[in-house]
C-alpha cells in the first residue's frame, strides 16, 4: 500500500551541531505546501538504553486543512526512525573520511617512494617488465614452499636427545611423528596468535568509535583529527593482522607438507636401517 504524501519523507537533514532533525514531506495532489516536522534531540544523559519523547520537542506543519494532528505515538515512532538513520549517516560518512584519508595516505606514499620504472605506454619494455615480474612471484612461491628444509632443521632437536646415533625403524618412525606433531601445533599456536591480535585490535577500533559517538560534541578540531590519526592507524595495522593470518593459513598446509617430504627423505632417518 502507497504511503500518503504526508507520511512520505522527501528530505531530510541533521544538523548535527544544533542536533535537530528536519522533515519535509512530498507534496500531495493539488497542494502547494508541504507538511514539515521538525525535531529537537533529546540529550544524551536523557536518552539512555531507551528513547524517551517529548511532545515539546517537535514541531510540524500539516498541509492538509483540517487532519487531525498525528498521535504521539506516531511522532515518537518517527524520531526514532530518524535517529537510527542519522547514526547510520554518521557511519557512512565516517567511512568515506576513512577511505579519503587512506587514499591520502597511499597517495603520499606513493610520492615518497615511486615504484614505476618502466613507462606503462612503452610496450616492448612493459613486457619484458611484466615477464620479469611474474618469474620473481615464481621465484618467491618456491622460496616459500622450500623454506622449512632451508631455515631450520626441525629434526635436530630430536636427534640431540638421543644416546644411540644407530636409529631403528621404529625409533625413526616415531620422530617423523613427533616433529609433525610439533610443528603442527607451532603453526596452530601461531594462528591463534595472530587470531587473538586480530580480535583484540577489532575491539580496540570498536571501543574507539563508540567513544569518538559519545564525545562528538565536545571535541576539539585537534582532538577529531587525533581520533582519526589513530583509528586510521589501528585500521592499517587490523589489515596487516588479516593478510599475515591469511597468509599463514595459505602456507600452513604447504609447510606441513613440505616438512613431511623433508622427513620422509632426511638421511638420519633412512639410512641406519
Amino acid at each position: 500500500m502507497a504511503k500518503k504524501a504526508s507520511d512520505d519523507i522527501a528530505t531530510r537533514e541533521f544538523a548535527i551541531i544544533d542536533k535537530e532533525i528536519h522533515l519535509k514531506f512530498h507534496y500531495d495532489k493539488g497542494k502547494v505546501t508541504a507538511s514539515t516536522r521538525d525535531f529537537i534531540k533529546p540529550p544524551m544523559a536523557e536518552m539512555g538504553d531507551r528513547l524517551t519523547f517529548n511532545p515539546e520537542l517537535t514541531s510540524g506543519y500539516q498541509a492538509e486543512i483540517g487532519v487531525k494532528p498525528p498521535r504521539q505515538l506516531n511522532l515518537f515512532n518517527l524520531l526514532e526512525q530518524q535517529i537510527k538513520e542519522e547514526e547510520e549517516s554518521l557511519k557512512q560518512v565516517r567511512e568515506i573520511e576513512d577511505q579519503v584519508a587512506e587514499f591520502v595516505r597511499l597517495r603520499d606514499l606513493e610520492r615518497a617512494v615511486p615504484k614505476l620504472v618502466v613507462s606503462i605506454f612503452n610496450r616492448e619494455q612493459n613486457k619484458e617488465y611484466k615477464k620479469g615480474m611474474l618469474e620473481r612471484e615464481q621465484q618467491q612461491k618456491e622460496h616459500r614452499e622450500r623454506e622449512v628444509e632451508e631455515e631450520t632443521d626441525f629434526l635436530s632437536p630430536y636427534l640431540a636427545k638421543l644416546s644411540n646415533k644407530l636409529i631403528s625403524e621404529a625409533v625413526a618412525q616415531k620422530l617423523r611423528m613427533d616433529c609433525l606433531r610439533d610443528f603442527k601445533q607451532l603453526l596452530l599456536d601461531r594462528a591463534n596468535d595472530i587470531q587473538h591480535q586480530f580480535e583484540a585490535c577489532t575491539a580496540e577500533i570498536q571501543h574507539k568509535q563508540q567513544w569518538y559517538t559519545q564525545v562528538l560534541d565536545t571535541l576539539t578540531l585537534l582532538e577529531e583529527e587525533n581520533y582519526f590519526k589513530e583509528l586510521n592507524n589501528a585500521k592499517f595495522h587490523l589489515h596487516t593482522l588479516e593478510m599475515r593470518l591469511t597468509r599463514h593459513r595459505d602456507l600452513s598446509g604447504p609447510r606441513y607438507q613440505a616438512l613431511a617430504n623433508y622427513l620422509s627423505t632426511h638421511p638420519a632417518l633412512s639410512e641406519n636401517y
